[in-house]
């Protein structure tokens, strides 16, 4: 009798545990349901459709397909994307500019820690304000167009945000700015964990400091590198602020983006289906991409 009282009360506090755990997961089991299943739901059934919300529900129509094959006749949607692809340098600019930079603020920089806060403190700030401060930088009259023409005697600035040429190269170089700090102190906790007996082994065998870097900085840095590489990529293919704040997708349409082309035909020209077709293309090319870096990295892994 006594064993299987034991045994009951086991039972009981088992269940009760478990009962505990289910209780705290349920907040964000139903946040997840409320705020990602469900808005996914019906921003693919809206795909199917035509609507304008200013009707209200009653204005939804079934279209079937059109929507998605008007995405491929589109050129607004064309030049998103290839935007978007260009904007994707942002990705491998600030991964190497971070392993850099962590390296160094590793080793041989004085005062580490208020210089870490120094780096880490763009990310931090709210992309509408960066992007704003950096409007009037590289603005026609700002700072940035002075000193190209009073100090290094450049006679025609680049109109940062006014030339197709260069708005894509300015905005790649913000976003860069902005997310530096943030992959360098990733980075800086990845090489802090590297056991600096291999760094000495290496440098009793004659290899310099790019040597041990390259080969053993970098290759024990890969589960962080594919981090920032995922999210860095996921992000690229979300970017909608900066290119509001700064350029509304101009000039012409040099610097749409395929977020700001969701805006645009959603909250412009009122045909919310189209821009749920728009925002599904989006997340198939996110998966499709995060899909195919984790079977590279597996491989790589592997081999």
């Amino acid at each position: 009798m006594k064993k299987q009282s034991v045994v009951k009360r086991n039972r009981n506090l088992r269940q009760s545990e478990e009962f505990t755990a289910y209780a705290m997961l349920l907040p964000s089991f139903l946040g997840v349901i409320l705020f990602l299943i469900v808005p996914l739901v019906i921003v693919v059934y809206l795909s199917f459709n035509e609507w304008n919300f200013a009707q209200g529900l009653a204005g939804i129509k079934w279209n079937g397909l059109d929507n998605y094959i008007r995405l491929f006749q589109d050129e607004r949607v064309k030049i998103s994307i290839a935007n978007n692809l260009i904007y994707l340098l942002n990705v491998p600019i600030t991964i190497v500019l971070a392993v850099l930079l962590a390296a160094a603020l590793n080793k041989y920089v004085f005062f580490k820690k208020g210089i870490r806060v120094l780096y880490y403190l763009p990310f931090i700030s709210s992309m509408v304000a960066v992007s704003v401060v950096f409007r009037n930088l590289f603005s026609e009259s700002g700072p940035v167009n002075q000193i190209l023409e009073n100090v290094f005697n450049v006679s025609e600035p680049p109109g940062w945000f006014l030339s197709s040429a260069w708005v894509m190269p300015t905005i790649i170089l913000i976003q860069v700015w902005h997310d530096l700090g943030n992959s360098t102190m990733i980075l800086i906790a990845g090489m802090q964990g590297i056991s600096r007996d291999l760094y000495e082994a290496a440098e009793v065998d004659g290899a310099n400091g790019w040597q041990r870097l390259r080969r053993i900085t970098v290759p024990l840095l890969t589960p962080y590198l594919f981090f920032l590489m995922v999210i860095g990529v996921m992000n690229s293919f979300k970017v909608y602020d900066v290119v509001k704040v700064l350029t509304g997708g101009g000039p012409g349409q040099s610097s749409n983006v395929l977020v700001y082309a969701v805006y645009h035909y959603g909250f412009k020209m009122y045909e919310m289906g189209y821009a749920s077709a728009i925002s599904v293309l989006v997340f198939l090319i996110i998966m499709a991409i995060t899909i195919f870096q984790f079977a590279g990295q597996k491989k790589w892994v592997n081999y």
